[in-house]
């Protein structure tokens, strides 16, 4: 019921800020769409996993599912704060300096391309090193889906932290 609400509710946030010009054209809106898009594959993806996995009391998935679901969870976390911390450097431009985009030399469209390939690409680049190793991931009974494993997930842990956690929320 949740996911359903979840999905129906970044649908209609999405409808609404793309039917109306004047909502396109504010750059804010353009990352909440983003915004959005991301918390719809979170929800579908992710969540949908771990509700079937609460569901039936264990993961009944090839494991590749479950190590793939680790990772898609932190992009998706990453890439909301990255977009949170992204918003926030565009309004303290605007708002405090009374700047605009051009004031950076850079078109708007160029300027939200950059800001949404850079939300998403930081998260990634986090993940890399447990991409490599496959060693990364266990299944916990207790939690009943994949974590990252705490005896050789210790440097990765601490990449997920310092630069996707961090680093967007001090901006």
């Amino acid at each position: 019921l949740f996911i359903l609400f979840g999905l129906c509710g970044d649908f209609l946030i999405i409808i609404a800020i793309l039917r109306k010009r004047e909502l396109r054209n504010n750059l804010v809106n353009i990352f909440i769409v983003s915004l959005q898009l991301n918390d719809i594959f979170n929800i579908s993806f992710n969540q949908f996993l771990v509700g079937l996995s609460y569901m039936s009391m264990k993961w009944y998935g090839p494991y590749i599912i479950c190590e793939l679901f680790v990772y898609t969870s932190i992009i998706c976390t990453g890439s909301l704060l990255w977009h949170h911390a992204l918003i926030s450097i565009h309004r303290y431009l605007v708002v405090v300096c009374n700047q605009s985009i051009s004031y950076l030399g850079m078109s708007p469209k160029l300027y939200i391309t950059l800001s949404l390939v850079f939300a998403r690409l930081i998260p990634v680049l986090v993940c890399m090193p447990a991409l490599y190793r496959r060693d990364m991931t266990v299944y916990s009974k207790a939690a009943l889906r994949c974590l990252l494993a705490p005896r050789v997930s210790g440097m990765q842990n601490l990449l997920i932290v310092l630069i996707n956690m961090l680093v967007p929320c001090i901006i």
